[in-house]
């Protein structure tokens, strides 16, 4: 009876991608919040970055690696967020209008300490957040000073 050998069969998880590690064939990784697995044997080809990275590195799934946001001026901006293979998705325009300034001045930390009380009650408003989804969003979906981010 002859005997073939089939190289590895199964999935492996390598844990978060490492410039140093060397992948094979059926590894899989984690980076910028996505998870990739090896097509190709290789070493230091970043997933979703390195540029070729697609002939050894298949996305799985992918997330949000940064949310930018762009084109902001007094009263609207929008957000562009890149995810983890590398794509971008811009959103629509936003308005900016009633989100307060949150800059750190030495008037709101006299002491120079950032106690919780202080960050509750002087920088952070309550009200200020990110909601996902992938409904078109309607206004009561929406508080004051949340931003909407919508992915398909």
């Amino acid at each position: 009876m002859a005997i073939y050998s089939l190289g590895q069969v199964a999935i492996i998880s390598k844990g978060a991608w490492n410039s140093a590690a060397s992948y094979a064939i059926l590894n899989t990784v984690t980076r910028n919040g996505g998870s990739f697995m090896a097509i190709q044997p290789n070493s230091n080809i970043e997933p979703g970055v390195t540029t070729g990275w697609e002939s050894y590195w298949v996305a799985m799934s992918r997330g949000i690696k940064t949310i930018d946001i762009v084109g902001d001026t007094a009263t609207t901006a929008h957000a562009v967020i890149t995810l983890s293979d590398g794509t971008s998705v811009t959103g629509t325009t936003f308005s900016t209008y009633g989100i307060p300034d949150n800059s750190i001045t030495t008037g709101k930390v006299v002491d120079g300490n950032i106690t919780a009380a202080k960050l509750a009650s002087d920088i952070l408003p309550a009200n200020v957040g990110i909601k996902m989804g992938t409904a078109t969003p309607t206004t009561s979906d929406i508080s004051a000073g949340q931003i909407y981010l919508k992915y398909t």
